[in-house]
């Protein structure tokens, strides 16, 4: 029969499941990284088209003369080339500094996250805006 202190002594000495339980703790910081690296990248690459899109109003205006704000919206939304056209949210607008006519193009987007942190944070809005002269 073993006595108290023998027994506690073979519990500690014992590591059979001591890979899983570090496995259990350490796992989900790196999911987390990868998670987060793939979602920092995807965010990035969404911008990044956001931007185009916003250049591609401004060379409407730039060369094609395009005045008619239906052709600049055109010109954007073929360039972004997303399935979720609608939430796409293009404003123009027109302002004048120093007597020049300038077109404002503000495009903006809300970017859901792949693993969303509940109501908390669920994506973020992108927005770019461009300025086309000889309106």
């Amino acid at each position: 029969m073993k006595t108290l202190k023998s027994s506690i002594q073979d519990l500690l000495g014992n590591c059979t499941g001591a890979t899983a339980v570090e496995f259990a703790m350490v796992a989900p910081l790196i999911f987390a990284a990868i998670f987060g690296t793939f979602e920092a990248g995807l965010a990035l690459y969404e911008r990044n088209r956001l931007q185009g899109a916003c250049s591609a109003g401004a060379r409407e205006i730039l060369i094609a003369g395009a005045s008619d704000d239906n052709a600049i919206e055109a010109a954007i939304r073929a360039q972004y080339k997303n399935p979720q056209q609608q939430d796409l949210s293009v404003v123009l607008a027109t302002k004048t500094v120093s007597g020049e006519d300038f077109k404002e193009i503000q495009i903006s987007y809300y970017h859901e996250l792949i693993v969303g942190f509940g109501n908390a944070l669920d994506g973020f809005t992108f927005t770019s805006t461009c300025y086309g002269r000889g309106v």
